[in-house]
């Protein structure tokens, strides 16, 4: 189990909609990541004691008074990633920076037009081994009139292209290095994320099933392969259910535990269970 990208995935469960810009840009606001009140941090930890499962994954984040990240950082036992994200007067993000336990360092610069519309970034890569060297890679970036991000191209000629429903969410994603995985993206009647299909044909998808307060509740995996005798969507990987325990008074749930079921050979299937424990700090 990749326990890192496990605590992303959970962090990237909170959002009401997925944003081609937020991905593009990197710019993150207390609002889509589903956080309740005028949040000032955040401490998600997340652990398991399993014996066959063990982990313990931190995740620290702080926002600025207009809602907007400004730094985070994952430790994963011996190993941590810093965030930073800088923003000028209208809220644009204008740097960020990733600085990485082996002292590897990815810094973007981003450019806007008049309008506040992205233009383009230039994407550093500054390496820890002096003999290696440093990177930098232009990218050149297509929006709406309503600042969305269309297509997004390297000097490489490595181009993603994005599509929009009428209410601004992200319905398809397209990599030019890779048309067959189009990534498609469905809501439910809240604008929750409710299912990402990547490929047609074959394909694979990730459900989410949300509480009536819009919090997670089973996050699951179907493709469209059938084992003999099977009709209908078959499951694969891990299928998690979220159970949360307790609130703070602003509505943010600050403990969960997650049961896991992992689907191996069928009749076979195994499960353990992990919690997590978030601590709130809010501008008054």
């Amino acid at each position: 189990m990749n326990v890192l990208y496990a605590c992303i995935i959970c962090l990237l469960l909170l959002p009401f909609a997925v944003q081609g810009q937020s991905e593009v840009t990197r710019r993150v606001s207390a609002e889509e990541m589903g956080y309740r009140g005028r949040v000032e941090t955040v401490q998600h930890t997340e652990f398991c004691m399993d014996s066959a499962n063990r982990f313990f994954v931190t995740t620290a984040e702080a926002y600025n008074k207009q809602g907007l990240r400004t730094d985070m950082s994952i430790m994963d036992n011996i190993y941590q990633t810093n965030y930073h994200y800088e923003y000028d007067g209208n809220g644009q993000l204008v740097y960020y920076v990733a600085s990485f336990s082996d002292g590897w360092k990815d810094s973007i610069v981003f450019f806007y037009d008049k309008n506040g519309c992205l233009l383009g970034y230039e994407e550093y890569g500054f390496s820890a081994d002096p003999t290696e060297g440093n990177d930098v890679t232009d990218f050149l970036v297509t929006c709406d009139a309503q600042c969305r991000v269309l297509t997004c191209a390297s000097v490489w000629e490595d181009t993603t292209w994005y599509v929009y429903d009428n209410q601004g969410r992200l319905l398809k994603k397209i990599q030019s290095w890779h048309t067959d995985k189009a990534e498609t993206f469905d809501y439910n009647r809240h604008g929750r994320l409710e299912r990402v299909r990547i490929g047609d044909k074959h394909y694979e998808d990730t459900h989410y099933r949300y509480d009536a307060n819009h919090d997670t509740l089973e996050v699951w995996h179907t493709n469209w392969e059938h084992l003999a005798g099977e009709t209908g969507e078959h499951e694969i990987g891990v299928h998690k259910y979220f159970h949360y325990t307790q609130y703070d008074d602003h509505g943010n749930w600050t403990h969960a535990t997650v049961t896991v079921k992992q689907n191996s050979v069928k009749g076979t299937d195994k499960t353990y269970a992990y919690n997590i424990i978030r601590t709130f700090k809010y501008y008054e």
